[in-house]
């Protein structure tokens, strides 16, 4: 089986999109430099 991983999101509009197709992994960015950081309390909310 073939396993979907999504990472790098930052738009919540994309979360939600997510959530309703349910992958196997998300992934976020914490990495200061990267374009697609986000905060850690974003992450949570």
């Amino acid at each position: 089986m073939t396993a979907i991983k999504l990472c790098g999101l930052t738009r919540e509009e994309d979360i939600k999109k997510a959530n309703e197709v349910k992958p196997e992994y998300v992934g976020f960015v914490f990495y200061e430099k990267s374009r697609r950081n986000i905060t850690k309390d974003k992450a949570k909310s």
